[in-house]
């Protein structure tokens, strides 16, 4: 709805064909196509504000004295993470549906139509943006800036196979109009990348200078001691470390 709103599109569409009609199948799988979406939408809206707040404008989290020793994740990090899981379950099971569908209209489950090529493609990468933050190939950062690259490939799934290449069975959804407006969209998110990582780059050499300066190791003893390590010198305190 927010892309038709927003794209100018031009006002004009294709007779219904039948095999749309009142088909069981048609609707189960495109609710789905639609709820996942909107929710890889709401895991890129997230990686937009993550960057944002902790790239341009510098944010940390505050810290407790519990979080010394072991990093916390930040909350829009695990929100984004979790949305990226449900709507990469919700895409796959609506192309699996898809393939039903189409098994009982046109008789195959799959034929490498652009549609349903975009859509797999989608799903790769999106399990791969998952699976590289699950085994810690990617941290933070290249998990939110992953969020907003692998909606990039939804928009083309969407808009790029039905208004741009206009080839394949799913011809009842063609179109044109907003090629502009959409390529415009795709410059400001690739620049809006590359100055988050130039920040990033920038911030996180700040802060290593900083941790240098700072205490390296803690460990507290039951009797209340702290033990610190600070530019490799040991010590200890009794009423904690300054």
């Amino acid at each position: 709805v927010l892309f038709a709103m927003l794209v100018p599109l031009e006002q004009q569409t294709n007779a219904l064909p039948a095999v749309l009609r009142s088909n069981y199948w048609l609707i189960v799988h495109v609710l789905t196509i639609v709820a996942s979406y909107g929710i890889l939408l709401v895991a890129s809206v997230l990686g937009h504000v993550y960057l944002f707040r902790t790239t341009i404008l510098g944010q940390r989290l505050e810290k407790s004295p519990d979080d010394d020793l072991l990093p916390k994740t930040h909350p829009l990090t695990i929100q984004t993470y979790r949305c990226l899981q449900i709507g990469l379950f919700l895409l796959t099971a609506g192309t699996i549906l898809g393939g039903v569908w189409a098994a009982d209209s046109w008789g195959r489950f799959w034929g490498w139509d652009p549609k349903e090529t975009w859509a797999l493609i989608s799903i790769v990468i999106y399990f791969a943006v998952l699976h590289a933050r699950y085994i810690g190939w990617i941290q933070e950062f290249g998990l939110a800036a992953s969020s907003i690259l692998g909606f990039a490939a939804i928009v083309w799934t969407f808009y790029g196979v039905n208004y741009v290449m206009a080839t394949g069975l799913h011809s009842y959804g063609f179109g044109s109009g907003g090629e502009v407006w959409v390529l415009l969209w795709a410059a400001a998110e690739v620049l809006f990348l590359v100055v988050c990582k130039i920040r990033h780059k920038t911030l996180t050499k700040a802060r290593s200078k900083e941790l240098h300066d700072e205490l390296r190791l803690v460990f507290y003893t039951p009797d209340g001691l702290h033990i610190y390590v600070h530019d490799g010198v040991m010590g200890l305190s009794t009423q904690g470390i300054t």
